[in-house]
Formats: structure tokens, C-alpha cells, sequence
């Protein structure tokens, strides 16, 4: 006697769990009306960050062909941020995560991003780059404007300073010490006198 065949609802099940076993190991996507294959890890925080890492990197980059696929970077680019992170989903891992996608999505680093896409950053550096790295140009211009600043305003401050050996410092003993002076109370009231000792960094006030 021959055996029955299948019912459409065995069928049916059988389709479904081989379709879900393809997507666990791979996820289909379209680019430019080609598909490639995205690997999914099947942590779901993992493929999360790199679902984001690709969508940001590819706004700019609709039509242009990469000698290495933008989703290959983006897989090396969280495998590397997972290893970092100890092979963990940890609050570091997140928090490196957001650092890592607010510059790249920051409409005035595009610099950033085709250095990324390009490889001149690779994957293994661009995660362990720094927050003045990642800025884009213009804050990093303004970053060193002020530092440039408050260098200058560091020499000033020295510049204006007098050398005597007439304060003796009250923790060294010795009469290695600069001042200045100061108005820090009313006009008709004498001047704060500002002391540091050269040979020990003690610092007081007369």
C-alpha cells in the first residue's frame, strides 16, 4: 500500500522552517538591484549594530561599486568592536556603538565615512579611534583654536608673573617664587597678591 502523501500543511511547515534556517544563517538584501548576502550573527544587539553601521554608511553610497562590498566592511567594522568589548553585548560595546554611528552619521563628516568605505581607516582602527578622531573637520578646527588659546593663555598668565626672592615658600622654605597681583575685591582696597614657588608648585595667596 502506498504511503499518503503529505498534507499542504506539512508542506507549508516544512517550507517555513527551512526559510527561517536560511535567514539565521544569511539575510538577503538588495543594493543597486543586486542581492548580497548580510551575515547575521543571531545575537540580536549584534545584528542590530550592524544593520544601523550599514544603513549609515550606504547613504552616500548608492551607486558607487567598492573594490571590498560596504557590507563587508560593516561586518569586519562590528566583529572588531565586538572583540574590543570582550566578545560581549556589554554596556561598553553600546556605548562604543553610539559614539562610533553618531560621527559617522554626522551630515559634516562624510570624510569620515568614505575613509571608512575606502579602507583608509581600517576596520581593527577605526574602533578604537578616539572621540577627537572621529570629529569632523570643523569641530576638530574649533578644538584647536581653543587649544591653541588656552596655551596663549597659559604663556601670558606666566608672562605677567614677576620673579622674587622676597616671598619664602611656607612648604619648601626656599625663595624660588613668582607673583602677580590682582583686583579681587573694591577699588579702594589693596591688591591680591598671587605666589608660586618654582621649586616645589606650592601656591598661595597674600
Amino acid at each position: 500500500m502506498d504511503a499518503p502523501a503529505p498534507s499542504s500543511q506539512t508542506s507549508n511547515k516544512r517550507k517555513r522552517e527551512t526559510a527561517n534556517q536560511q535567514e539565521n544563517n544569511s539575510q538577503e538584501k538588495q543594493r543597486d538591484g543586486k542581492a548580497f548576502q548580510f551575515h547575521i550573527t543571531g545575537v540580536p544587539m549584534r545584528d542590530k549594530v550592524r544593520t544601523l553601521f550599514y544603513q549609515v554608511l550606504t547613504t552616500e553610497d548608492r551607486k558607487q561599486e567598492r573594490q571590498i562590498p560596504t557590507h563587508v566592511t560593516v561586518e569586519e567594522i562590528e566583529e572588531q568592536l565586538f572583540v574590543q568589548c570582550d566578545k560581549e553585548t556589554s554596556k561598553e560595546y553600546q556605548e562604543r556603538f553610539r559614539s562610533l554611528y553618531r560621527n559617522l552619521k554626522d551630515t559634516k563628516n562624510a570624510s569620515l565615512r568614505e575613509a571608512v568605505l575606502s579602507r583608509t581607516i581600517l576596520p581593527k582602527d577605526f574602533v578604537v579611534m578616539t572621540p577627537h578622531e572621529l570629529a569632523n573637520p570643523e569641530l576638530k578646527k574649533e578644538r584647536e583654536q581653543l587649544r591653541k588659546e588656552s596655551i596663549r593663555e597659559s604663556k601670558k598668565s606666566v608672562d605677567t608673573q614677576t620673579f622674587s626672592e622676597e616671598f619664602q615658600c611656607r612648604k619648601c622654605g626656599l625663595r624660588k617664587c613668582s607673583f602677580f597681583q590682582m583686583q579681587t575685591r573694591s577699588a579702594d582696597e589693596p591688591m591680591t597678591t598671587f605666589v608660586t614657588c618654582h621649586h616645589c608648585g606650592n601656591r598661595w595667596k597674600q
